[in-house]
């Protein structure tokens, strides 16, 4: 059976086994159809193409002893038939499924299936990711104990590394012909309140050749959302990579050692965020397997600035820059957002023009989309 599909029926059961077990319980929707439009690339592949429509589902549910997630995204693209034939055709491609699930059979004691169980120090607002050693868990199964009220012990086992024949996990991935051992992971956050959280988190114990660590912290100076503080650090004995995918495919972040922060600040009708990521290894290179072209960057701005005109509409603007520092010593990137949004009580609409320049080329796409949430 195929690992995808395998992975969205373990989380559909998981789903709706929650449902089943819960008498009391909270339920969210979210549904997002979203596309470029078209992408106007003149630096990295000099071609015009229609960018795609992508269909984004998630939902949510919480209760006393369950809570679940499942998101599910395909999108309807353009591509190549095969390694053989250069002719580009439609194609209908399931590109991401994000899940988690946490059965509390005690008070202190959580059992943790998930996609994605991250530090809130870890997030980057604009990027829309999180830092390679920010995850208190692992794409798998975890184990985790709050001894007392705030604090967070986790053990993790990741699961990821099903093969299509459902493999014995505790293998490892398959490298050069060899097994290399399981990821087994630690980590530990402690939130004081709604004031601030710390945390840690060391992974790939049993391999010396690819064990990280990360530290992070997340801070609320009015004890709410209007004001966020960010900021954490990762060591990798591998090269930790952090995917630029909001802008383009063509970037990434890479090093031994991570640093990011970020803050978000709102007030009344304006808002503001900005967030910076840099490594210190400058020498170290990441490669694409997918490409022939050296795409990590060694520093990374980005800042965005929103104004609510009315109740149900607003304006924005952003801007980024992705710099390089090593032997590669890759042209700078800079990029430019000015976006438009509304609202009408479940629907969201948004439309923006992305504009990226690189040594005299332009990189040029339109992201639109509409969300409906209840």
């Amino acid at each position: 059976m195929n690992k995808k599909i395998f992975k969205l029926l373990a989380a559909l059961a998981m789903f709706g086994a929650s449902v089943l077990w819960a008498q009391e319980f909270e339920f969210s929707f979210t549904n997002e159809l979203s596309s470029d439009v078209v992408t106007i690339d003149n630096i990295w592949d000099d071609e015009t193409n229609f960018a795609g429509i992508t269909e984004n589902a998630s939902v949510e549910f919480s209760s006393e002893k369950v809570d679940a997630y499942l998101e599910v995204e395909f999108t309807l693209g353009t591509g190549t038939g095969n390694d053989v034939s250069e002719t580009k055709h439609l194609n209908f491609a399931w590109t991401d499924l994000d899940y988690w699930l946490h059965f509390r059979p005690f008070k202190i004691l959580t059992l943790a299936f998930h996609d994605d169980l991250w530090m809130d120090g870890s997030y980057l607002p604009l990027w829309d990711d999180n830092a390679p050693a920010g995850g208190l868990g692992s794409s798998g199964f975890t184990l985790m104990v709050e001894p007392i009220e705030g604090l967070r012990i986790a053990a993790t086992i990741p699961m990821d590394n099903l093969d299509d024949g459902l493999a014995n996990f505790l293998n490892g991935d398959e490298d050069e012909g060899e097994h290399k051992p399981f990821d087994l992971g630690f980590g530990a956050e402690y939130a004081f309140g709604e004031l601030f959280s710390v945390g840690a988190k060391v992974g790939d114990l049993i391999d010396s050749d690819e064990i990280y660590f990360g530290v992070f912290a997340a801070i609320r100076p009015l004890k709410s959302d209007d004001l966020i503080i960010r900021a954490g650090y990762g060591h990798y004995e591998g090269v930790g990579v952090l995917e630029e995918l909001d802008y383009s495919e063509n970037i990434a972040l890479a090093g031994k050692n991570i640093f990011n922060a970020s803050v978000e600040w709102a007030m009344n009708d304006f808002a503001l965020a900005a967030e910076f990521v840099c490594d210190t290894d400058f020498d170290d290179e990441y490669e694409d397997e997918d490409s022939d072209k050296n795409k990590a960057y060694d520093m990374y701005i980005g800042v965005k600035f929103g104004y609510a005109i009315t109740e149900n509409f607003m304006v924005g603007l952003g801007g980024q820059c992705f710099l390089d520092f090593g032997e590669a010593n890759a042209k700078p990137v800079f990029g430019v957002e000015p976006s438009v949004g509304c609202a009408f009580g479940n629907h969201e609409f948004s439309l923006a023009a992305d504009l990226e320049f690189c040594d005299g080329d332009i990189f040029v796409k339109f992201p639109i989309s509409w969300t409906y949430s209840f």
